[in-house]
């Protein structure tokens, strides 16, 4: 407030002195520097003008903010909150699993208290796990003049009958740095030879090739993003958003080539070969540690209820506190649902979103703000209307909540061990990958930036400059290997083109993209980038156009195509 106060002293004196050398008849008082004598009753009235000009100023620059915020919170509310931690947990079936176990999204977890020094730190599966009997045994991987081999060995784990089990999608998750695991999704995802089921030379009788080539990837459809509330925007900016700062659910990948396939009850080993030409990058070792099954990602969210609030008569913004016990370690991520309760009546009222009311007469409304008050992570406060009729009610607020930096700074890879009161007994759980950090939301004033991108259509994406804007948005994490990947966009050329494919005659775009392959750690990395890049434009195209992409690495001038596939956007 000092420095608006000051600004406006400032712009009294200084704008003052000029009018009146301007206008010396009509206003050559109010050059005071000129005064001998200065009367204090007009030094206090100056002073007074300065303070509400300045308290107005204020409001004004706080109400620009408050706008931004409420319209991003009805358009895309991912991007108000910070991004959460995120690990992957893998699911470890007992020998006693008698058939396949679905376990369902939402199941929580969390470490032992010695572990986290007694603090409340759990997590939360974003997706469903149908968990397999299988586990892997071996990974072994040669090179040839032909290509590559990949021979993944498994085993089953559990003792019930074969047919009790659901075989039909094996999900792997692909650890390991960088390089390693974007080679070897590339690997998977373009095997060019039908994938062969080794049963090992003592029954090469069962030996067979499958229908299928390879893996496909897993998490890349609109279902597929791990922050909650992702389908009140566009699904695009999730996969953007999951992208750049939770790459791990892009390693995921879904082999569907066990279908409809009876395994021999008394063989418990066998191999999936792939082979393609894709290769791993020199000095690396794989071990059954860089491929992983039953895994799927969890984040750093849950829910749990908020103090309760008295509303008072003279008071419209009330912070919710999470947990008072917990105040250093437990935040407000979202607010999910409001409700009050008269203590004299004992009536309940169900509080509804100002922006998501139907008839403007109803009184039960409320606002979500945030405000920065100095803490790990932004408060969030109610904002209610004027409690007239003095009415003695309790909020009870429903939110969803997350520990900032803590998963980061106590976990380590094993320390999420135990499932809360879902957690089946036929499995155990642990985390594979160290939790990652909580990275912070775009700043206040690039709402509005935000904000005019949500506008952009399919064909403006396919301009360099407009699709660079709208992925550093996105890219919250700081890294400076993301910075390479949006920066290696060079050109984008958009092409219309009409295909029969299958008897079916189809209309759609082609984008070309010139990437420097430079500004990546391998080609493999390149690849996964632009099926990003690709399932993005899907999501962005509408669905009566098809889009192909296709990629030219620069200088190398090696291409890389995805076939043609129609748009997923609603929005014509």
């Amino acid at each position: 407030m000092q420095q608006y106060f000051d600004a406006q002293m400032r712009l009294l004196t200084q704008a003052g002195k000029q009018f009146a050398q301007h206008y010396p008849e009509h206003a050559g008082m109010l050059n005071i520097d000129a005064l001998k004598d200065r009367d204090p009753h007009i030094e206090r009235l100056l002073e007074g003008v300065a303070y509400l000009t300045a308290h107005t100023q204020k409001r004004l620059d706080e109400s620009v903010p408050e706008v931004s915020e409420q319209v991003l919170r009805q358009l895309c509310p991912i991007l108000l909150s910070y991004y959460p931690s995120s690990t992957v947990v893998k699911f470890s079936p007992k020998l006693a699993m008698q058939k396949s176990h679905l376990i369902e999204k939402g199941l929580t977890l969390s470490a032992d208290k010695s572990v986290v020094d007694k603090k409340h730190i759990t997590f939360t599966t974003t997706h469903d796990l149908q968990v397999s009997p299988l586990d892997v045994e071996h990974v072994r991987y040669q090179e040839s003049h032909l290509g590559s081999e990949l021979r993944i060995g498994l085993r089953f784990v559990c003792q019930g009958e074969r047919k009790n089990y659901d075989l039909a999608n094996l999900q792997f998750y692909l650890r390991g740095d960088t390089p390693l695991c974007s080679s070897l999704f590339k690997l998977l995802k373009t095997a060019e030879q039908y994938t062969e089921l080794d049963f090992g030379p003592s029954h090469f009788e069962h030996n067979k090739k499958l229908k299928v080539k390879g893996c496909s990837a897993t998490y890349l459809d609109i279902d597929g993003a791990l922050l909650p509330h992702a389908e009140q925007s566009h699904p695009g900016y999730a996969l953007l958003l999951d992208y750049f700062n939770a790459k791990d659910r892009f390693y995921f990948m879904r082999f569907d080539g066990l279908k409809d396939l009876t395994l021999p009850e008394h063989i418990d080993r066998f191999e999936l070969v792939f082979r393609g030409s894709s290769k791993l990058p020199p000095g690396h070792q794989l071990s059954r540690d860089n491929i992983l099954l039953n895994c799927v990602p969890a984040i750093n969210l849950f829910a749990q209820p908020a103090e309760p609030i008295r509303i008072e008569s003279n008071r419209t913004d009330y912070m919710i506190t999470a947990d008072q016990n917990r105040t250093d370690h437990i935040f407000s991520y979202t607010v999910n649902e409001v409700k009050g309760r008269n203590s004299l009546s004992g009536k309940s009222y169900d509080y509804t979103p100002r922006y998501q009311s139907v008839f403007e007469d109803e009184k039960k409304l409320f606002t979500v703000l945030t405000k920065d008050v100095g803490g790990a992570a932004p408060c969030h406060y109610l904002q209610l209307p004027f409690n007239l009729e003095e009415e003695k009610e309790t909020l009870s607020v429903d939110l969803t909540v997350f520990n900032a930096g803590w998963p980061r700074q106590l976990l380590q890879e094993g320390d999420l061990n135990i499932g809360g009161p879902d957690m089946p007994s036929i499995a155990n759980v642990e985390n594979v990958i160290r939790p990652t950090n909580y990275l912070p939301c775009p700043e206040q004033p690039k709402h509005w930036q935000l904000i005019s991108l949500l506008n952009v259509k399919f064909s403006q994406i396919t301009q360099v400059t407009e699709l660079k804007r709208l992925l550093v948005l996105f890219d919250w994490s700081q890294k400076a290997e993301n910075r390479l990947r949006i920066d290696s966009i060079q050109k984008i050329t958009a092409t219309p083109i009409s295909q029969i494919k299958r008897g079916i005659f189809i209309k759609g775009v082609d984008v070309l993209i010139d990437i420097d392959e430079s500004k990546f750690v391998c080609d493999a990395d390149l690849y996964h980038f632009c099926n990003m890049l690709h399932q993005f434009f899907l999501m962005y195209a509408p669905i009566n156009e098809s889009v192909q992409t296709r990629v030219n690495a620069i200088p190398s001038y090696k291409t890389h195509c995805w076939e043609i596939e129609p748009g997923k956007s609603y929005q014509l």
